[in-house]
């Protein structure tokens, strides 16, 4: 694990038992792990489509429970890998647009609203991996928007993540910026 974050090992250390179990008992590699995370948002998707709220974000937090699982697994068993990263990453946007788009076809939230927050995210995540800079917000704030709006969670997505974006584009210019005055061109 990374001893140099210790907000990650921190999470890490409160999921290992869990990550543990399903690693070692129940077979799941962080891959497995992303895929089932993948198929039970699917899940979620679908019951947002028969307007099921309720059980769609049951579902919802299942799967961003094995979706951070994998991580865990990853680190705890050096099984971290670029294919992994990228499979994840896919997944989770994926999982995102599906359910941003399913809230907007069964009016809970409107479409275009959905489909800024959609880019905005995939905006964010262009950068995050170049800064290491992510504010998060994505799936997670629906399950506020079950109190106040999905139309608010959706906005709160969009905004957060293109402030995110702006921010991720600063430090990409201060960090060129810093190699230039260096005399350093990239």
């Amino acid at each position: 694990m990374d001893k140099h974050s210790p907000l990650i090992s921190k999470i890490d250390k409160l999921a290992l038992p869990i990550a543990k179990i399903v690693h070692r008992n129940l077979g799941f590699s962080p891959n497995k792990l992303s895929v089932t995370s993948f198929v039970i948002g699917s899940f979620s998707v679908v019951a947002v489509l028969f307007q099921k709220i309720e059980i769609a974000l049951g579902f919802l937090l299942i799967s961003l429970i094995f979706d951070g699982l994998d991580g865990v697994v990853a680190r705890l068993y050096n099984l971290e890998s670029k294919t992994g990263e990228r499979l994840e990453l896919v997944f989770d946007r994926a999982n995102e647009a599906m359910l941003f788009l399913a809230l907007a076809a069964t009016g809970y939230a409107e479409l275009r609203l959905a489909i800024l927050a959609i880019i905005a995210i995939l905006l964010m995540t262009t950068l995050r991996d170049r800064t290491k800079f992510d504010p998060g917000f994505k799936r997670t704030i629906l399950f506020l928007g079950y109190f106040v709006g999905f139309t608010l969670a959706l906005k709160v997505i969009f905004w957060v993540n293109l402030v995110g974006f702006i921010i991720n584009m600063l430090i990409l210019d201060y960090s060129r910026q810093k190699l230039l005055d260096k005399g350093v061109s990239q």
